[in-house]
């Protein structure tokens, strides 16, 4: 505030990763969110994946676990 910006237009990004399991991932998820974080950075390196599609496998099963949905491809 001394510098003049406000404070609510300040994000916060947060960074958890995947290989430590699923629910644990959700849970720091919830963390953040509860910390306030405006963002979160999501890393599924070391969970084995050998293709693109178990990457994204992953990021879609956090976000199902977190209650995000996936968009609508039309």
């Amino acid at each position: 505030m001394s510098a003049g910006r406000d404070l609510a237009m300040i994000g916060m990004d947060g960074r958890i990763g995947v290989d430590r399991g699923i629910d644990t991932a959700a849970e720091h998820a919830s963390r953040w969110r509860a910390a306030g974080a405006t963002h979160l950075s999501v890393s599924t390196m070391g969970i084995g994946a050998t293709g693109v599609d178990g990457h994204i496998a992953a990021l879609a099963e956090l976000a199902a676990a977190v209650g995000l949905t996936p968009p609508t491809v039309s």
